[in-house]
């Protein structure tokens, strides 16, 4: 039986796009855990009322959060921005033009 050696000096972590990208999704991964954490519940023997409650709640909340997000590859997900850029609002008084 051979050992297979990892050499850790090689081995490279996300990258700080691919980190953008999952701080991005994270109210879609989050609102999914949600889900999951739900239905584990109900399949461990938790039949109550509240925890039916909890898988609704945890579904409707996962539908509201992924309609804000667009699918971009097979599992990957993009927030939906806005088509225009949102305007911006001068101040009526502005202290620098009375001087």
């Amino acid at each position: 039986m051979s050992r297979q050696v990892v050499d850790f000096d090689v081995l490279v972590g996300p990258t700080a796009g691919e980190l953008a990208a999952i701080e991005a999704e994270w109210p879609l991964i989050a609102a999914g855990i949600a889900v999951v954490g739900a239905e584990a519940a109900i399949a461990a023997g938790d039949h109550s009322e509240i925890a039916a409650r909890r898988l609704a709640a945890a579904r409707q909340h996962h539908a509201t959060v992924a309609a804000g997000f667009a699918p971009t590859g097979p599992d990957t997900h993009r927030p939906i921005t806005s088509p225009r850029p949102l305007r911006t609002v001068r101040p009526a008084f502005d202290a620098r033009r009375t001087a």
